[in-house]
């Protein structure tokens, strides 16, 4: 299966692991899975870490050092997903979330979040 990681799991991941449910710890911890994050999320990190609404324990570059060991892979944004959120209701309008949602709309991923705002949206979600 191909997962879309939403930022905050992402951030849980690697600084607060307790606050994953069980089922996410055994879906990104499966070897078979394949874990992807939007680039839109590391932009989202760095904007709370320069307005100071985000400290990460280990600091940012080896944040993301730790997606690159643990292969959790990258995915551009490109203009295919950006059209799509022209197509999203108007139920979510957090700019980030609207381009995971897009993001895993057109790949066919899943994502995994506990924002029951994605949920509303035509979308598989995992938590």
């Amino acid at each position: 299966m191909r997962y879309l990681l939403d930022t905050h799991i992402l951030i849980w991941s690697f600084e607060n692991e307790k606050k994953l449910s069980k089922n996410i710890l055994a879906t990104i911890s499966n070897q078979s899975n394949e874990l992807f994050f939007s680039s839109a999320s590391l932009w989202e990190i760095a904007i709370k870490i320069s307005n100071d609404k985000l400290k990460l324990e280990y600091g940012f570059s080896d944040f993301q050092q730790k997606l690159d060991k643990n292969k959790i892979f990258e995915i551009p944004v490109s203009r295919k997903y950006t059209t799509e959120i022209i197509e999203l209701s108007h139920i979510h309008n957090d700019p980030f979330d609207r381009i995971l949602i897009a993001t895993a709309k057109i790949e066919n991923m899943t994502i995994i979040t506990v924002d029951k705002n994605i949920w509303q949206y035509n979308v598989e979600c995992l938590w």
